[in-house]
């Protein structure tokens, strides 16, 4: 963590709630660094944002493949905005509509999605905040979560994150985060290095943003344009 005589950046540091963290660990750290501004907790139970729940799950879906953070809808969603009737007949299992359909029964249905349905809500939630904010909270989670051990390539991922969002004048500078994380030039970097910034630039996803995509167009227009399809599939 990087101190500074001058506190007049902790005026910005928002109310934070138990709901803005994933794991009671990342509260602890966040009480330890910033004593004066504790984790607000609303109920007995940990309950996490939905929003941040998905994120989770797609970060966790980037370590498995062994790719980097998207944004990009894939190929199959985009094909249904064209021919919806089309990827019926690929999908033997699900369809199209029902896999859409799914979304609204929980954050894990989405994540969950064969066709895309988390890259479509990264999409809405760059639209309602930041490319910026989005990217850095699933880097940053995927450096955390992903199993290697301490070395020189784990430093090089922290560092490269902390250049891109973090240091000095970076084209994608996130305000703040200087003060939330630090990258050692010298040691070995903790997994834990970006665990209070992320849980900061987590405040800017709004509470209902899950609720919020699936009553907005991005959503809506979709179901009802393969739905349209497979009316037409079944005529």
């Amino acid at each position: 963590m990087v101190h500074t005589a001058d506190n007049a950046w902790r005026a910005h540091i928002p109310l934070m709630y138990r709901e803005d963290f994933l794991c009671s660990s990342g509260v602890a750290r966040w009480n330890e660094e910033f004593p004066r501004h504790c984790v607000v907790s609303q109920h007995d139970r940990h309950k996490t944002k939905s929003v941040l729940v998905i994120l989770f799950l797609i970060a966790m879906r980037n370590i498995k493949n062994n790719r980097g953070t998207f944004t990009r809808i894939k190929d199959r969603l985009s094909s249904a905005l064209k021919s919806p009737a089309s990827l019926f007949r690929r999908s033997p299992e699900i369809s199209l509509r029902e896999d859409i359909l799914s979304w609204k029964k929980s954050p894990h249905s989405l994540a969950a999605s064969e066709y895309g349905g988390s890259d479509l809500l990264v999409q809405f939630l760059k639209q309602q905040t930041s490319d910026d904010y989005v990217d850095f909270w699933l880097e940053s989670g995927e450096y955390r979560w992903t199993r290697t051990k301490p070395g020189r390539k784990r430093d090089i991922e922290a560092q490269r994150i902390y250049d891109k969002f973090v240091y000095g004048e970076c084209p994608r500078k996130i305000a703040h985060l200087e003060k939330m994380c630090f990258v050692s030039r010298q040691g070995p970097t903790g997994r834990d290095v970006f665990i209070c910034a992320q849980a900061y630039v987590g405040t800017n996803f709004p509470k209902d943003s899950y609720k919020k995509f699936l009553q907005d167009p991005i959503y809506l227009n979709l179901l009802k344009t393969v739905s349209s399809g497979a009316t037409q599939l079944n005529e």
